[in-house]
């Protein structure tokens, strides 16, 4: 059973922002991430524990959710469970359903050989974005993440995303509370997902980040909408 830490991160700021990383990835990925919040981010991350970790640590202090991926997943459940403590949902890069089949190859080429298929995950992640722009920073979280990550906890995230569901009915109560972000040269969460965003929540903001691919929360230009 895994355990979930968090780290505030006072940043001057007068509201919270929670960053949940995606797949694969930890809080070390939003490092160049800057929204004008303080930040509270996971040391250490597991789905045993992280809701019951993040209720009890907001409660009383509503907080903005930013999750990214995986970690939109988990903050539109949250807010699913817990609308009073979510100020503002941020979604980036997300789907409302993940195809099984998808998920399926996915965990035989982990089995096969996980640190090559993450190696093939991050590199189509950086080629996605525009020249230049991921630094050695980031290819060296990579590397560590196609080393070191737990090939257990990479298929246990999968399976949430397989068979979670994702709160439709419940966020259509507080569209105006959410906001989604598709990267325009995103290849796995097609930009095409924002219609679908934009027909489940009208009254939502739904953005497309012009260049960007599935870590378009780097886009510095999202600073100024959310």
């Amino acid at each position: 059973m895994g355990i979930t830490e968090f780290k505030f991160i006072d940043r001057g700021m007068s509201t919270l922002a929670v960053l949940i990383p995606g797949w694969g990835t930890d809080s070390r990925i939003f490092e160049r991430v800057d929204i004008g919040y303080n930040y509270l981010v996971p040391l250490t991350m597991s789905l045993d524990d992280v809701f019951v970790k993040l209720e009890k640590i907001l409660e009383g202090e509503p907080a903005v959710i930013f999750g990214w991926s995986l970690g939109a997943f988990i903050g539109a459940n949250f807010m699913a469970l817990h609308p009073h403590l979510v100020k503002k949902l941020v979604m980036v890069g997300v789907m409302p359903v993940y195809p099984e089949e998808s998920i399926e190859k996915m965990k035989k080429y982990l089995s096969r050989n996980k640190r090559a298929y993450m190696c093939e995950f991050f590199k189509k992640c950086a080629n996605e974005m525009p020249v230049g722009f991921v630094i050695e920073h980031e290819k060296q979280l990579f590397s560590e993440y196609a080393a070191y990550g737990d090939k257990d906890e990479l298929v246990s995230q999968l399976d949430y995303l397989k068979n979670g569901s994702f709160p439709e009915a419940k966020l259509r109560k507080y569209q105006d509370k959410l906001v989604f972000i598709f990267g325009e040269r995103d290849g796995i969460v097609p930009s095409v997902m924002s219609e679908r965003a934009r027909e489940m929540f009208p009254n939502s903001l739904v953005l497309v980040s012009k260049g960007f691919g599935h870590m378009c929360f780097l886009d510095p230009g999202i600073k100024q909408v959310i």
